[in-house]
């Protein structure tokens, strides 16, 4: 078994108001996805104001970075056409926790969005939201310009290939430690 290594951050996006980023959270073979909004006007340690991740396997998240990258869902958000959101959800401290990622059109690019609030688990095992996108009771929207898009997912390509080496060479040690 390896030792946790610590989280490695691949990509980061600050304002004045949020903080967007991407780091890797191999020990549980995903890609975390951070949203933090914050006010530089309160004390410290109580600057962050709403924070949201959103983790997606490793595969699931080549294939988002895979499409932004081909411009695929650039073009469809500018055609005014929806891209089908992501869900996911968890259960913490006893409650059906729903997270929703989505995009929208901005003036200069798209806006990346994620809610999180109360959900439900389905028969299939899936997390839907007990809530309307619009009425979330915790959402963030973040504006990337297309340029930011394009470093969001190249980044995101790299984390991946990143985690593509460290999961071969965990498994690598793990089997030759193996004795017959």
């Amino acid at each position: 078994m390896m030792e946790k290594q610590g989280n490695l951050q691949f990509f980061v996006r600050k304002t004045k108001k949020d903080i967007f980023e991407m780091s890797e959270w191999f020990d549980a073979d995903k890609i975390r996805i951070g949203f933090r909004k914050y006010d530089e006007s309160k004390s410290a340690g109580e600057k962050i104001t709403c924070a949201i991740d959103f983790y997606m396997s490793v595969p699931e998240f080549e294939l988002l970075c895979h499409n932004l990258l081909s411009g695929q869902i650039v073009t469809q958000i500018a055609a005014g056409k929806t891209v089908p959101p992501m869900y996911k959800g968890n259960e913490r401290n006893g409650e059906i926790v729903s997270r929703v990622l989505y995009f929208g059109k901005s003036r200069n690019g798209i806006f990346l969005n994620v809610t999180e609030g109360p959900g439900r688990k389905t028969d299939t095992g899936a997390v839907t939201p007990l809530y309307k996108v619009s009425e979330a009771p915790k959402r963030i929207s973040i504006p990337l310009n297309y340029e930011e898009v394009k470093s969001f997912a190249i980044q995101g390509k790299r984390a991946c290939n990143h985690y593509y080496m460290f999961w071969f060479g965990r498994n690598r040690k793990e089997n030759h430690n193996d004795k017959c």
